[in-house]
């Protein structure tokens, strides 16, 4: 896998993190969130759809094309959220996404995205 960017070391180890705990010290090491509590996340991606993404994006082979490009057009949709590194947006983005799909670290952070950001379109 390739490097990460600073924003996004640790994300993929840490977004299964509880969204109530709003302690995100350890989410992201050197990024956007500090050791204070991070912003609440105003969109409630517990009620989001992510079939679009769980439908094609399955394993054990986990095709990069397919799942990248669901990933990005659903992340795509809430880009001002998901790009938010002030408030619990991407975790829970990335946390939810997780608990849908069961899926491994790395299959979509670093490997579906460019520079600092989730949705980079």
């Amino acid at each position: 896998m390739r490097d990460l960017p600073n924003s996004f070391k640790g994300l993929e180890s840490n977004y299964q993190q509880s969204h109530e705990s709003r302690r995100l010290a350890d989410a992201v090491d050197g990024g956007h969130f500090t050791s204070t509590v991070a912003a609440q996340c105003t969109t409630n991606f517990a009620k989001v759809d992510y079939s679009s993404i769980t439908g094609v994006c399955q394993g054990p082979a986990y095709e990069r094309s397919s799942c990248c490009t669901a990933f990005n057009t659903l992340a795509c949709k809430y880009k001002a959220q998901v790009n938010d590194f002030t408030s619990t947006c991407p975790i829970e983005f990335m946390s939810y996404l997780n608990r849908a799909g069961g899926y491994p670290d790395g299959i979509f952070v670093g490997r579906c995205n460019s520079n600092d950001k989730i949705c980079s379109y």
